[in-house]
């Protein structure tokens, strides 16, 4: 077969593939504008959404270590040297006070 037409178009041209050829030619591709209005919105819309995320996952992050230094100040411990050379409180000396003496109620006669 010395017919290489249907790969580089020379020689003799076959009937039934240039039938076939027409056929298919109508569903060739062709690109289409830009300027569809409603491809571009779509296409704008779901790129928000990734970058919204990412966004939330991040103030997420952050917040959550906020509060992970918050609270981790407060747990502060006192170094193992310094509670083992410390001493106990003194204990307060609470004295009572005195009551008011009251003087013995004399009978009225």
């Amino acid at each position: 077969m010395d017919n290489n037409y249907p790969l580089d178009r020379s020689g003799e041209i076959d009937p039934d593939i240039q039938q076939l050829e027409e056929t298919l030619g109508a569903l060739r591709y062709q690109p289409q504008a830009a300027a569809d209005s409603d491809l571009s919105s779509s296409r704008r819309s779901r790129s928000f959404y990734p970058l919204l995320a990412i966004a939330a996952a991040i103030a997420l992050v952050a917040i959550a270590l906020g509060l992970w230094f918050a609270f981790k100040q407060h747990q502060v411990t006192t170094p193992l040297d310094v509670r083992q050379n410390a001493q106990p409180a003194p204990k307060q000396i609470q004295k009572e006070l005195p009551q008011p003496k009251r003087e013995p109620e004399q009978s009225g006669s």
